[in-house]
């Protein structure tokens, strides 16, 4: 398959993924969305991109619909033969466990394709991902400290690594004109602070906060993802009840890095939101809910049970420095 064709798929795929269908249903709908005829599949050529789409761990299918993930949602967005593009390919690969282990330890090595799906291996030969040289392929060398960083939060859990929301970050916004305010407040102590900010240097988050509709939509599709479109404290699962809630607040957001990470936010339905971003209710370092002294009273009209907590996969290190954030800063205690 060509890159520019499965670009076109997963636009498709990530159209309709929070759409209710079974899995006899979804090849109509996929149907549906084709306009040009060189996309059009068979059905057993959809069921079999579907079924590699969710081998390779990049579609992870739900009760009503599925996810695609992050890193092939920026794949599909980015730019012909651009460094985005090369580092997203890269983190699709690397979704399965034991793909993930081999490049951990063969990155310095030549690289065989058996080591990588069958349905991959065309699409990599079309970007910059590697690099021939002495008549073989290894993965381009100059990124080397990039595919390391992407591994070690692909390994933590990390839906989408920072390395690569810092460069999509990048892509989209360093050569917009944009005005910006918060460029005197301080960000998060990430791991890689320093790496984050020489991809994407800029302070500040936009005055008009519709110039970040794009990162905004992918802040609240990495929410939906990794809770699986519920709220994190009752479970809502109704989409328009949702809000993907920043827990460092978007107003006081130093940088649009902090502002699109998810890892910035949670889940929540409408009521655990409005208590959540008014500091009623907050996490502690382990992830259980605390709540407010005014709403100790309260505690089961509101859905709240102090025995909550976070499960341990959304308790992230960067996750916990938003959380402390919010701590001090919203939580009234």
């Amino acid at each position: 398959m060509k890159k520019s064709q499965f670009k076109k798929y997963l636009h498709i795929f990530d159209k309709l993924e929070t759409d209710s269908f079974t899995h006899n249903t979804v090849f109509e709908a996929f149907l549906s969305c084709i306009n040009e005829k060189d996309l059009i599949l068979s059905k057993k050529e959809f069921h079999q991109l579907l079924d590699f789409l969710i081998a390779s761990k990049n579609i992870k299918i739900l009760k009503n619909g599925f996810d695609l993930s992050q890193p092939l949602y920026i794949f599909a967005k980015s730019s012909h033969d651009s460094k985005l593009e090369a580092l997203s390919l890269f983190e699709a690969l690397i979704q399965k466990e034991e793909t993930r282990a081999y490049f951990k330890t063969h990155l310095n090595e030549p690289l065989s394709l058996r080591f990588i799906d069958e349905e991959f291996r065309p699409i990599i030969l079309e970007t910059l991902l590697l690099k021939k040289t002495d008549h073989v392929r290894i993965f381009e060398p100059k990124w080397l400290y990039e595919y390391q960083w992407i591994l070690e939060d692909t390994v933590k859990g990390l839906n989408c690594s920072d390395c690569l929301k810092a460069c999509y970050t990048h892509d989209l916004y360093s050569h917009q004109k944009l005005q910006y305010r918060n460029e005197g407040s301080p960000i998060v102590n990430y791991q890689h602070l320093k790496d984050m900010l020489d991809i994407f240097p800029q302070k500040g988050v936009p005055v008009d906060r519709d110039c970040s509709k794009d990162l905004q939509v992918f802040f609240k599709d990495c929410l939906f993802n990794e809770f699986h479109h519920s709220c994190c404290i009752c479970q809502a699962a109704l989409p328009h009840m949702l809000i993907a809630s920043h827990i460092k607040p978007f107003r006081d957001c130093g940088y649009l890095i902090e502002a699109m990470d998810s890892n910035n936010g949670l889940l929540l339905c409408r009521n655990h939101d409005y208590l959540f971003d008014q500091g009623y209710i907050s996490f502690d370092e382990q992830g259980h809910l605390l709540i407010c002294d005014e709403l100790q009273d309260k505690k089961e009209i509101y859905q709240l049970k102090e025995d909550f907590k976070l499960d341990h996969t959304h308790m992230n290190a960067s996750r916990k420095l938003f959380l402390e954030y919010h701590r001090h800063h919203i939580y009234k205690k």
